[in-house]
């Protein structure tokens, strides 16, 4: 039976694990080692390591140490050690570096979405992508779309982030709206303009058309703006 030793440096802690394996290559050691560790979904992680590796094999009595100076989770190419040691017979260090890949099921842009346009969920498509060198944050869930607008530009086969999100604006610029005036019991209507686009909760400045006079009320629902007094 052979035996891993974690010997940890840099920033990771020690964490002292054991793993029971059988002879074989000694990278089936290291993804076994990585995926146990940081308790990654090995349906969702590859790691690959360097050609040199997979030409060696661990035998019965062979204990491996690996050290690594990633923390708090490795991702992309990053250094290792491994130390091999024939029973109690002199030890080898080796040098080298994985590839760990993270995958996730997320959504992808069938055809091209312009900016301010409502996101549809006919508009995209789930794809196990890896997301290493994803900049912001992958779009899992369809529920994510509604009631959301595309903030920029999106790309056929683009990865939506939930930066490239924004609430649909319930008021907008330059559009006529209803003003709606609350002071305890009493409810007054009349017309504006909106000076410019607002999501519901936001205040916004509109301009009563009758009036003429600039008030500030809060975006309620579609083309509507309540003041209260």
């Amino acid at each position: 039976m052979n035996r891993i030793k974690i010997a940890a440096i840099g920033f990771v802690i020690v964490i002292g694990l054991c793993i029971n394996l059988n002879a074989g290559p000694i990278a089936d050691a290291i993804n076994d080692h990585i995926i146990a560790t940081f308790d990654f979904d090995p349906k969702m992680t590859e790691i690959e390591c360097r050609p040199e590796i997979d030409t060696l094999t661990l035998s019965d009595s062979a204990e491996i140490i690996i050290s690594c100076r990633e923390y708090p989770a490795p991702r992309g190419y990053f250094p290792i050690k491994v130390l091999l040691q024939e029973g109690s017979g002199s030890i080898r260090t080796i040098s080298t570096s994985i590839n760990v890949g993270h995958f996730q099921n997320v959504l992808v842009a069938k055809k091209r979405v312009r900016s301010r346009e409502q996101t549809s969920r006919l508009d995209f498509t789930i794809e196990r992508v890896e997301v290493n060198k994803i900049i912001g944050n992958p779009v899992r869930d369809f529920a994510l779309l509604d009631g959301m607008q595309a903030s920029k530009t999106i790309s056929k086969g683009k990865i939506l982030t939930e930066e490239m999100l924004e609430p649909i604006p319930v008021v907008r610029r330059g559009e006529r709206v209803k003003i709606l005036y609350e002071s305890n019991s009493l409810k007054i209507e009349a017309y504006g303009i909106a000076r410019k686009d607002a999501i519901k909760g936001e205040m916004v400045e509109v301009k009563n058309t009758d009036s003429g006079q600039k008030i500030y009320g809060r975006a309620a629902s579609d083309g509507v703006v309540i003041v209260e007094r």
